[in-house]
């Protein structure tokens, strides 16, 4: 696995959220209303979360 810093840091508001930036959303293809699942993981001791589609189907349906 190889993560890769995309030059973007946001604050989480008071509620929780974090801001996606557009240029990102448009990278992966993800639009308003679509899901996303959250992993975690530990490596080295550090702390990661990453978020993918939550499904093939809605990858696949971008795709065309």
């Amino acid at each position: 696995m190889k993560m890769v810093f995309e030059g973007v840091s946001r604050k989480i508001d008071g509620t929780g959220r974090i801001v996606l930036p557009k240029n990102l959303r448009s990278k992966y293809r993800l639009a308003e209303g679509d899901s996303v699942d959250y992993y975690t993981c530990t490596i080295d001791g550090k702390d990661y979360i990453c978020i993918a589609s939550s499904s093939e189907t809605d990858a696949e349906e971008k795709k065309d």
